[in-house]
């Protein structure tokens, strides 16, 4: 076989040079192909379950790596499944505040002061008791005259325990009353106290002309006189004022009200002096005044009532009345008792 010649250089085909060869990028065929996965499983949703939330984490931080730029497309919406909405939140989980919504400022309350609450004040408790039984004078006794508390005591006990059925009008038998003691007052007072449930006022009924026999000696009784006995009941007291000075200058010179004034209270009033419990001059000194004031004190609050509304004539002079209201003590507070029997000496203050 012949082997043609060559042909000339100049009627050869010019040959084109191979461009080289390029090699493609191998992640772009896997980002290709799980974007073509991808859409293959959002347009078979309907017949294929959804991917769970953590296979598009791991998804999406796969494609990041490979495509920092690329981003999953959103996935359909749907129901939490029973493991999400059991498993308990993260400790690190932060809620952040829906912008959509404006939130309520919170307002603080303005602490307020408490409204003080009007506190009735409580009367004291009462200092009479139906248990007493008070004598007075118009003139107390000098000490050296009055027999001893005990002694009194135990005499009247004895006196009414001594005591016949047949020596009483009544016929009916005694019972002794229940004497608990006796003592005197600065003021020069004997109160007598009985034990319940005996009253005072039956004793003071049944056996005041025993105990008016056996409280002084027999000398300053016949002086004295015999007292006055009254129950520790609640006096009522008025201020008398504008008394004129000088028609009570005899009485005051023997140092009390007397008998001058016992007059003029019956006559010009018709007050007897038993009715008055005690009377007191609310001054210190006689020196200088024209007129003065009084302080009665009744146990019969009808009596009181009268003279505050129509006043009252004292040595044929017209006296203002007023209701008397007790000063409070500077130191402790309290309301002096003008119904103690210390209290119970019309003498003057000192």
């Amino acid at each position: 076989m012949v082997t043609p010649p060559p042909a000339p250089l100049s009627k050869r085909p010019t040959m084109m040079p191979a461009e080289p060869y390029s090699v493609g990028n191998p992640w772009d065929e896997v980002e290709a192909l799980l974007s073509a996965a991808l859409a293959a499983i959002s347009q078979s949703s309907s017949t294929m379950p959804s991917p769970t939330q953590s296979l598009r984490d791991k998804l999406s931080k796969l494609v990041s790596h490979l495509d920092p730029t690329a981003k999953l497309p959103p996935g359909p919406k749907r129901s939490p499944t029973y493991a999400e909405t059991a498993a308990p939140a993260a400790a690190t989980s932060t809620v952040t505040p829906d912008t959509a919504t404006p939130t309520t400022p919170i307002i603080t309350p303005k602490r307020t002061k408490a409204i003080p609450v009007a506190r009735t004040s409580t009367p004291p408790p009462s200092s009479h008791s139906p248990y007493r039984l008070i004598f007075s004078w118009t003139t107390p006794p000098p000490v050296d005259v009055r027999l001893p508390a005990h002694t009194i005591a135990e005499t009247i006990a004895t006196t009414i325990r001594n005591q016949s059925p047949e020596s009483r009008p009544d016929r009916r038998p005694i019972v002794l009353p229940g004497i608990k003691g006796v003592h005197w007052t600065k003021g020069g007072s004997l109160v007598v106290h009985t034990r319940a449930p005996y009253p005072a006022a039956r004793l003071l009924r049944e056996h005041v002309n025993v105990i008016n026999q056996h409280m002084l000696t027999a000398k300053a009784r016949q002086e004295h006189g015999l007292p006055t006995a009254y129950l520790d009941l609640p006096w009522k007291s008025v201020v008398v004022h504008g008394v004129p000075v000088l028609k009570m200058q005899d009485d005051m010179a023997k140092g009390s009200l007397g008998k001058d004034f016992d007059r003029a209270l019956l006559e010009e009033e018709g007050i007897r002096r038993d009715m008055v419990r005690d009377v007191r001059l609310l001054c210190r000194s006689l020196e200088g005044r024209e007129t003065v004031s009084l302080r009665l004190s009744f146990e019969d609050h009808d009596v009181a009532d009268g003279l505050l509304r129509h006043g009252m004539f004292l040595y044929n002079t017209y006296c203002r009345v007023s209701l008397y209201r007790p000063r409070r003590c500077n130191t402790h507070g309290h309301l002096p008792n003008s119904n103690r029997p210390d209290n119970h000496s019309p003498t003057p203050r000192p």
